[in-house]
């Protein structure tokens, strides 16, 4: 009888510690942080990628976005990031913008299946946004649109 109740509580064990260990993942992937975007008076909260082993992750990995967030790419310098679509479980479209946060390029309703093709901004980009795809039309985003952007 001791056995078994043992084997039982290490079951329960490893599968709680599974689930919250997956729980913890998806939230912090998912979970937007206290910054946000404002285009044209629509706000998009955001998580932030601003490291390179958040900015090499990604969504990467994630099974969803929620419905208007986003992931921001914060780089330190002006450049040509090309972003693919590895290891992504849904489409997104990506937007690249200057330093002064102007749209410089919007690619709409890149596929997992796209990968390993990389997309390059037109020209240098300080930031990119990743959004579900849909997201661009639903915030009407043009060539030359500005962003704010409110980091708290």
């Amino acid at each position: 009888m001791i056995k078994r109740n043992v084997k039982t509580f290490c079951i329960w064990a490893l599968t709680t510690i599974g689930i919250l260990s997956a729980v913890f993942v998806l939230y912090s992937h998912k979970t937007p942080s206290n910054s946000y975007l404002v285009y044209e008076g629509k706000q998009l909260p955001v998580s932030i990628a601003d490291t390179p082993a958040l900015q090499e992750h990604g969504l990467s990995d994630t099974a969803s976005l929620p419905i208007h967030t986003g992931m921001f790419f914060v780089f330190s310098n002006p450049g040509m990031y090309g972003f693919w679509m590895k290891d992504m479980q849904y489409p997104l479209d990506i937007i690249w913008l200057d330093a002064q946060f102007h749209i410089i390029t919007i690619q709409e309703n890149l596929s997992p299946e796209t990968y390993p093709h990389v997309f390059y901004p037109d020209s240098n980009a300080q930031y990119v946004l990743e959004i579900n795809t849909g997201e661009s039309k639903y915030l009407h985003l043009t060539l030359g649109g500005t962003f704010e952007f409110h980091k708290k």
